[in-house]
């Protein structure tokens, strides 16, 4: 793995000072995002953004120094983030794609509904546009995260003060579970809270110029939702024997429909029977709702992963499907992609198809 420059050499001393002593004017995030990247967040989205901070200070330094002026001097957090999400979005567009093909940032429009970027092939001058969402930690969750932290913090101090004329100290491991997307009365209440979130990404604005190809970048890096996407669920369905069946959250908020079955801990043996409420989806997933949309490409810290939507008209060429596969992080065998021939359409009518025949076998009575 080549080493890049540390967050912290791009922000001077007084700088770095300055974002300890700043609180999210949203009260939705514990620091800020810089701070968060080189304290707390994982390794790998630490290199990610470090990454692109190098290959746009290289290759568009312009790009790059207006979007730290606005990270410097930004007091919502959450902004910030989108800043950060973009950033990681271009320096990954600008390491795949080199030659004949240029990756250009869009100027936003007073109303705000432009791409953020284009990806031009010089060759015929076909472009794709790419509009950037970073997902966000729910702002009550965040709250509820930092009291559990200060409070396991205040554990740890008690217990070394208290360890200190013990011989052999015993070990006490801490932890504490959020739900980035809000968390429910129940655990099929949080499931669909992660669906919901994600379906309705952008809903509002269609920042794709109309008969475009247009693609979806969803960043999953920021504060809470690091760590979030398990390769489980993207899949539509996954197993496990101790615990049953189980419905890929995020399939399901991309290619999920009114009133398809969900599963949660769903079991096929009769003892189990009533043990788990059956439900269904009560709204249309992504894809359904934006039909401008031709993909979804999920960036997070370990992953990147392609997901073509089959009810856009308008198909993303080879030369882009053939540039995203050299991210060094992409997964292919877990995305959905037409690559090199592959009737997406097909396969997902085929999806829903083995979802309700399921169903039937189960004690959820759809």
């Amino acid at each position: 793995m080549k080493c890049y420059s540390e967050l912290e050499e791009y922000f001077d001393t007084n700088k770095i000072e300055k974002f300890k002593k700043m609180k999210d004017i949203e009260g939705k995030h514990i620091k800020h995002p810089i701070l968060y990247l080189i304290e707390n967040s994982t390794q790998e989205s630490k290199y990610n953004t470090q990454k692109a901070f190098f290959l746009l200070n290289d290759k568009d330094n312009n790009y790059f120094e207006s979007k730290k002026k606005k990270i410097e001097n930004e007091k919502n957090f959450s902004n910030i983030n989108g800043y950060l999400g973009e950033m990681r979005c271009y320096g990954c567009l600008l390491d795949v794609f080199t030659d004949n093909i240029l990756v250009n940032p869009i100027k936003t429009k007073k109303d705000n509904q432009t791409a953020d970027f284009e990806v031009v092939n010089k060759k015929n001058e076909e472009k794709v546009y790419i509009e950037v969402n970073t997902k966000q930690c729910n702002g009550n969750e965040s709250k509820r995260f930092k009291n559990s932290r200060d409070d396991i913090q205040k554990k740890i101090k008690e217990k070394q003060q208290n360890n200190k004329n013990i011989r052999k100290p015993k070990v006490d491991i801490y932890f504490s579970c959020i739900a980035p997307f809000g968390v429910g009365k129940n655990c099929i209440e949080t499931n669909i809270n992660v669906i919901q979130k994600i379906a309705q990404i952008k809903k509002e604005k269609n920042q794709i110029p109309k008969g475009e190809k247009g693609i979806l970048w969803l960043d999953f890096q920021s504060e809470g939702i690091q760590g979030l996407l398990n390769l489980n669920q993207v899949q539509p369905l996954w197993y496990n024997k101790n615990y049953g069946m189980f419905s890929g959250l995020i399939w399901y908020a991309l290619y999920g429909k009114k009133k398809l079955p969900i599963f949660s801990s769903t079991q096929f043996n009769d003892a189990y029977k009533g043990l788990r409420k059956s439900y269904k989806m009560e709204h249309d997933g992504l894809f359904f709702q934006r039909k401008d949309i031709s993909a979804a490409i999920i960036s997070s810290d370990k992953y990147a992963l392609y997901f073509e939507n089959p009810f856009c008209k308008e198909k993303i060429p080879i030369w882009f499907l053939e540039g995203i596969l050299n991210i060094p992080q992409f997964y292919y065998e877990y995305s959905i992609m037409p690559f090199p021939d592959y009737n997406v359409k097909k396969e997902i009518k085929n999806r829903y198809k083995r979802i309700k025949d399921l169903s039937k076998i189960t004690n959820m009575n759809f």
